[in-house]
Formats: structure tokens, sequence, C-alpha cells
């Protein structure tokens, strides 16, 4: 029996943790069975659900649990790799950096590759250093450092150096190629297991109004089909080392392909589904040329049925798939029809996912680097140093609002968490200087690769192949995100496939000798050495530097975990309506994770719902104040925190603006709070008329005309004369119409007419034109007005009552009593209605019926003291004219 020392013990521990790493990442997430249950009302699906994951929805859904085993994984091999380089340097008398350099390095016997080798490892240190600085300068340390939404996918420096300690395990204690299989074999393994789940998750979904794209165990389609793209391309790698002479070998290589790529054609991701189309015709082509055999031609029909039956299926399929529920429009009912919907699509719009709004993406992030002054909030940035270090890690989301053009037909105000191209992506996070670092890594890789491939030894044939399929894989993947998103799977997988295709020319160049390099720790000897209380002095400290960091790092891991599982249980009270629950969960999640901005919002919904609903709020009732004012302070307190907590998140101080509107009511001091937390939010979105278009509805209810005049204005500059100015100039005629300008708020209302395609824009425009019109005696036009308003909406209670009113000021009073009856009907609630009509009755001598619509009105809320006097003036007036005759 084989006897294991300490270092084959760590050695062997660290390749565990990276094969579970590679197993599970791809696979766990996070649900309760909602969503196949909601789909088919079927409890046992649901059930079937949670036996496939592994527990209950909460916020940060797929990628909390990811995340987590990413930082748990990486901290655990950073000890391992600690430990085995103390027990592989307890011997040596120095203890210099030197020395711990060249030990972790290695030693490589191939002298052609030595060069190259340190220049990778020395870009790899480089890349770390770079992202450290990034972090430190960056716009939002916190975001930078954690997460913009702490344990959700981004590129935080957490997250990055966790993937590249698993890097460096890979390149150094991967050393065999049996390791490097069941690396690969796991990626294949969980490529077939997630593209299963997400079969099972679009067939159990069939019968609902919804054709959705599935996005299985990941956040999203494009990221399960950039997944896939690793997935597929290893799995034809490892299926090319089997000899197709049994029928089991073909039902295999069908059944693993076949259901990767019947699972990648529902992601409907079309940059993926072109890049692995690709990949496999390049792999098939390498795979060929080095083995011009039986046995290829074989694998090669393998593959190709494995492509058709996916194909055949949802061809032959479509007829049991009726849905209007596609990603494009209403015209597709079936899988392939929306592939072919979203293949043939020129549409130019920001959502679309076209290559145009990709486009518009990338000229808004490469301003941000070439011209960050032409930004108010940019002005005080030092143009060289963003320009080499970038804004900060995982501040794209962040930055990308501050720089978004209105794009497309609709000029819609995009901001965008992915720059949905790598390169774009790592020049605005990290700069020029972390794009060439990254670059430079995966050249000098690809390069080793090739020289391998082209002067390795003639008998590492299979090695060469392999190395030559995963460089392959790493080209595509990379081609895939130069249009595609950057998660943090991507960035795990490209990182392992580099360090594999490294270590393996490594191997290649040694003569498969690699194990020669790890010398092999005499126990005894080791002993001996354990004794010397210096060599002990010097580990205990590096342990403790060691673990003191681990253990802050994870405390807030920690704490942000538990936080969003309140959180997640909070979404579940809110959606029973139980929001003093929800609440109450949110405030403990919020004590945890006080850096997390959008927990604040949360939990201020959850107060709102409170008070909609008619619960009340202890601590406001207890509280000497106003219960209002008290609970509107409260609002505004959490609003203000997120925006604390994230400065640079325009939609923390929309809110804190729309808290302060809700307080104005009680205290007008917070007029001021409202105008600077709309500049703050205009500043970090100087594009968005949409926000401009908000701004100006709250200044007028502020009764600040002038500074609502200069939101529009800039508003309109913002979209110029397209139809998406329509509403800017509606409440341009809006304020015109309150001063008393009515020539000027008939001229905006009839441009707003012409502009507007949105039906509810226009509507309001004939409505509020009509009333201008009855104001100036022009009869006939109001009436035009409000009649094609009603062709719009015949059941606007508000057109009808003034259309009434119209009848009534031409005695037109049957035709006046008509409209008033029909607005009630359309919202028996509409006290003007009743109102109007009960002077209607009350000319007819219809005393009952006057006084129940007088009533009513007054139990609406209608000021009915005038009214009444009216009412009894007109009944005697009708009887005193009935009694004469």
């Amino acid at each position: 029996m084989r006897k294991y020392n300490i270092n084959d013990i760590l050695s062997n521990s660290i390749f565990g943790l990276l094969l579970f790493l590679v197993f599970v990442f791809p696979i766990i997430f996070i649900t309760d069975g909602t969503l196949a249950q909601n789909a088919t009302g079927d409890e046992t699906r649901g059930v079937f659900a949670k036996a496939i994951v592994l527990c209950g929805y909460i916020s940060c859904n797929y990628d909390l649990p990811k995340i987590l085993l990413v930082r748990l994984v990486a901290s655990s091999i950073l000890v391992l790799m600690i430990l085995k380089w103390f027990v592989m340097n307890v011997d040596v008398k120095v203890y210099g950096l030197q020395n711990l350099v060249s030990k972790t390095i290695g030693i490589v016997t191939f002298k052609s590759f030595t060069n190259i080798y340190f220049l990778i490892n020395l870009c790899v240190i480089a890349l770390c250093v770079i992202m450290f600085i990034s972090s430190l300068i960056s716009l939002s340390i916190s975001s930078s450092l954690w997460g913009r939404v702490p344990l959700a996918d981004g590129t935080s420096l957490y997250n990055l150096f966790s993937i590249m300690i698993i890097f460096v395990a890979i390149v150094s204690h991967i050393n065999s190629m049996d390791k490097v299989k069941w690396l690969l074999l796991g990626i294949m393994s969980t490529g077939c297991l997630v593209s299963i789940i997400g079969l099972y998750e679009f067939y159990s979904q069939i019968d609902s109004d919804n054709l959705i794209r599935i996005n299985s165990t990941t956040a999203n389609p494009i990221v399960l089909a950039s997944f896939l793209v690793f997935s597929i391309g290893i799995s034809f790698l490892m299926l090319c080392q089997l000899k197709y002479n049994k029928v089991l070998t073909y039902a295999l290589t069908i059944f693993v392909l076949a259901v990767q790529i019947w699972a990648l054609l529902l992601t409907q991701s079309r940059g993926p589904i072109i890049s692995i189309t690709m990949l496999l015709i390049v792999l098939g082509s390498i795979y060929l040329f080095k083995n011009i055999n039986i046995n290829s031609f074989k694998h090669s029909i393998s593959v190709i049925v494995s492509i058709a039956i996916p194909i055949a299926i949802l061809t032959f399929s479509a007829g049991y798939i009726q849905t209007t529920g596609d990603v494009l429009s209403s015209q597709s009912n079936d899988v392939i029809g929306s592939l072919q919907s979203r293949f043939s699509s020129v549409s130019e719009s920001a959502s679309a996912g076209g290559i145009q709004s990709r486009i518009w993406i990338w000229s808004d992030s490469v301003k941000l680097m070439t011209g960050p002054e032409q930004y108010d909030v940019l002005q005080n940035t030092n143009y060289f140093t963003r320009l080499m270090f970038g804004y900060g890690m995982d501040t794209f989301p962040l930055i990308s609002s501050i720089s978004a053009s209105p794009i497309g037909p609709e000029q819609s105000p995009q901001v965008y968490l992915y720059a949905h191209n790598v390169l774009i992506h790592w020049l605005v996070e990290i700069g020029v200087l972390g794009l060439l670092l990254n670059l430079a890594i995966i050249i000098m890789v690809l390069f080793l690769a090739a020289k391998t491939i082209l002067y390795g030894t003639l008998s590492s044939g299979k090695q060469k192949l392999i190395i030559l399929m995963l460089s392959t894989i790493l080209v595509f993947n990379l081609i895939d995100q130069l249009t595609n998103v950057m998660s943090v799977g991507d960035l795990l997988f490209r990182w392992i496939i580099l360090g594999i295709v490294f270590k393996l020319c490594l191997m290649v160049a040694s003569n498969n000798s690699i194990k020669k390099v790890i010398p092999q720790i005499n126990m005894s000897h080791l002993q001996g050495k354990l004794r010397d209380i210096n060599v002990l002095s010097r580990f205990g400290v590096v342990i403790v530097i060691v673990v003191t960091v681990i253990g802050f790092t994870w405390v807030n891991t920690i704490n942000y975990g538990i936080s969003a599982f309140q959180a997640g249980k909070a979404s579940e009270f809110m959606s029973q309506k139980d929001y003093a629950q929800a609440y109450s969960v949110m405030d403990k999640a919020l004590s945890l994770s006080p850096r997390s901005f959008a927990y604040y919002h949360w939990a201020s919904e959850a107060l709102e719902g409170l008070i909609v609903n008619g619960g009340t709020y202890i601590e406001c009732s207890l509280d000497g104040s106003s219960y209002g004012q008290c609970v509107s302070s409260k609002l505004f307190e959490l609003d203000d925190a997120a925006t604390r907590s994230r400065p640079l998140e325009s939609t923390s101080h929309i809110q804190a603006a729309n808290s302060s509107l809700k307080l104005y009511a009680y205290d007008p001091e917070y007029k001021s709070q409202f105008i600077s937390s709309v500049n703050k939010a205009a500043l970090l979105a100087p594009q968005n008329w949409k926000l401009r278009n908000w701004i100006a509805l709250g200044y007028l209810q502020l009764g600040s005309i002038d500074s609502a005049n200069q939101m529009l204005t800039e508003s309109i500059e913002i979209t110029g004369a397209t139809k998406n100015a329509a509403n800017a100039v509606f409440l341009e005629g809006l304020i015109h119409q309150q001063r008393g300008q009515f020539d000027d708020a008939i001229l905006k209302y009839t441009y707003t007419i012409e502009l507007s395609q949105d039906e509810s824009i226009t509507f309001k425009a004939f409505n509020n034109r009509g009333l201008i019109y009855r104001n100036l005696s022009n009869y006939d036009k109001a009436k035009e007005d409000f009649e094609n308003a009603l062709d719009i909406d015949g059941f606007a209670a508000e057109v009808h009552n003034n259309l009434g009113g119209l009848y009534l000021d031409n005695a037109r009073f049957p035709d006046a009593l008509s409209s008033f009856s029909r607005s009630i009907y359309a919202d028996e609630n509409y006290g003007p209605a009743y109102y109007n009509r009960s002077l209607i009755f009350a000319g007819r001598g219809d005393r009952e019926d006057a006084i129940n619509d007088l009533n009513k009105a007054n139990s609406l809320g209608m000021d009915v003291k005038e009214l009444r006097q009216e009412i009894e003036r007109m009944l005697k007036a009708y009887a005193d004219l009935n009694s004469g005759s």
C-alpha cells in the first residue's frame, strides 16, 4: 500500500477542492420550487425542484450560493497552499522574498520555456496589484471590495482574488494528466446536469402563458449559454478520447452533446449559438486532421446526430407549444420560429440585444475613458489615473448610468450591468493597464500552447491535442465575450482553462516529469526541523496574518449571507402582504448588511405597504408627533441611508427625493432636501430624459414652476423632436394652463398630439385642450376633443363628466344627464359626476335623486355646502314655476 506524506495529503486536498468547485459551481442555485410550481400548478413538480437545489429562494437567488462557494473554496485552498509551502521550505535556511517566489513558481527544467513562464507569473502578480490599486482609488471603494450588491454576480476584488487563487492552485498543484481529465470530466458532467435542469424548467412551463428563455441554474439565459460554450467544447474534447466500438459509446456521445445543444437552443442567445456552432466546426476539423481513421468518422457521425436531434425535436414539436409570450413579438409561437425572428431581427431597439445596441453601449463606455470632463459628476476625476487604472472593480453598473445616452428609435435611456464586451469592461473597471495585462496573460498562454504543439515531444500527442482543443475553446469563449455579459462563472472557467493549458504545456515541456519538481519530505527530518523555534515562529506569523485576513473577510461574507436570507424571507412576507413581518425582517437584514443600498429601499417599500394597507407602525403610534409625519420621516430616513451607502446610485437619490415630497406636506423644510436629491440624481444620469420629466412633476407639486420648466427644457433637448418629447411638451402645456396662458397651452397640447405615440399621453392632451376650449367658450372644438379622448378610453369617468359639463353649459340637459350617468357607470366612486348630476335632477324638480347624489358626492369627499344651497334654491324655483302654471 502506498504511503502518503503531508505533502501528498495537502496536494490531494487542494485537488479535491478544485474538483468540488468545478462540479458544484454550475449546478448550485437557490429556489423554493415556485418557478415550476407556479407555472404548472403541480405541487409535485415544485417538490422535485426543491430536491435538486439546496435551499429556499432569497434575494440573491442564483448568485449567492455560487459566490459563497468560490470564496469558500479559494479561502480553503489559500490556507492549504501556505501550509504546503511551509512543508516544502521547512529545511531551507533562507526565508526571504526571493525564496518564496522561486518556490511558489517552481523549477522549470525545459529551458526554452523559462522566460515565458516567468513573464506569465509576473503578469498575474501585476494584474492582482493593478486590481488592488484600482479598488483603492475606486469611485466606490465598498462596491469594488465587496461588490455593488454583496454576494451577487459581479467583478468585485474579493471575487477576482478568489478566482486568481484558484488559477494559482491549478498551475502549482495539478501534477498529472489524470487530474486534468477529472477536472474536464467535471465540467462535462455539470454541463449535462445544468442542461437537464434547464430542459425540465422549459417543459414544465409549456402550458403557461409565457414561452420562456431558459436560464436553468444561472441568473439569466445569456449566462447559461456562455457556460455551455465551455461545457459543449470540453464534452467534444472528452468524447474524442473514447473508442467507438460499442452502442453504449454512441449513446453516451449523442446524449451528452444533444442535451446541451438542446438547452443552448432554448436559451435563444444568438451570440453563444453562433460561437458554439463555429467552435464545433473548428474542433471537428482539428480532430479529423489529427486522427484520420474510422474511429474519428464514427465520432463525427455521433456529433452530427446529437446536433440534429434537438433541432428536429424543437421543429416538429412546434405545434404543441402554443403561446404568444415570445421574446421578440407575438408572431412566433415556437422556439425555432423565435430563433429565426431573433437572427433575422434588424431592430435598433436598445432592448433587442442586437449588435447596434451593443455598439451604443461600447461608445458610451469609451467616452468615459476618453472624455470624463464632459460629465459634471466626473469633473474632479484625474484623466490619466482613470485611463490607466479605471474607475474601480465592479463599478461598471454605477458608471454606465453617467454615460448612458438615449439610444434606438425610442431614445430610451439605458443603464447596463455589463459592457457586453469583455475588453470594454476591463478598460472601464481596471483601465488600460488591467486590459493589457489580461490580454498579455491570454496571449502568452496561447503562444506557449502553440510552441508546445509545434515543438513538444512526439510521445505527448494526446496531451498536445488536448492543449490545442482547450486553446480553441478559450479563443471562442473570448469571441463570445466580445458581445456577451461577463459573469463570475465566465471568469472562473476562463481562468481554470488558462491554468490547465498553462500546466499541460509545462508537463509536456518537462517530458511529463513535473512531479520531479515537487520534493518528497522525509517525515523524521521534518519532525526534527519542527523543533526549530525560529521556523515555528515564522510559520506562526504567516498563519496568523492569513487567518486574520480570511477571518475578517468571512465575517462580512457571513453577515451578507445571513442578511440575504433575511431579505429573502422579507420578500416572501411581502408577496403574502404581511408587510409588518417583512419590515421587521428587513430591519434585521440591514443590521447585518448596512452597505446593501437595495435593502434600505426594500425596507422602505415594506413600511409603505404596511401603511397603505391599513397597518400600524408601532414606533410612530407611540410617538408624540403626527403619525403621518412620523411614518414619512422614517421612509425618508431609510432612503437617505441608501444614498449614503451608495452615493453614486441615482436610484437611491430618486427614492430619497420621493420621500422628501411626502414629507413636504408636513414640513416645508424638506423642499431643500428634494432639490438636493434630484440634483444629484440628474448629475448621475445626465442623459435620462424620463428622470427629468419625473423631477419636473415633483417641482410642480412644490409649486416651483420655473424649476419644472428648466427640467422640461433639458428633457426636450435630450430627446429632440421625437415621440419621447411628447410627455415633456404635455407638461409644458400643463404649466401654461395653470398660469392662464391658454393660447400657449393649446399650442403645446396640439404639438403633444402630433408627437405622441402613447395613447395615455394623447388622451390627456385631448382632455386638457378640451377643458381650455370650454373655458374659452369654443364649444365645438371642446366637444371634438372630449370625444377624441373617449375614442381612446371610453370608460374615462373624468372625460364623460367634462363632456357633461359642456352640455350643461349649453343647456343640453338630457345629454348632460346621459354623460354624467356614463361617468358614474365608468367609476361609481367619481364624486364630481354625482355633484353635477344632482344639479340636473334638481333642475327637473327630482328632489329624491338630487339629494341622493348630493349625499353620495359628500361621502366621496366633495364639498357640498354651497351645492346644497343651490339645489334647495333650484328645487324651490321649480316648485314655484309649476305652482304658478
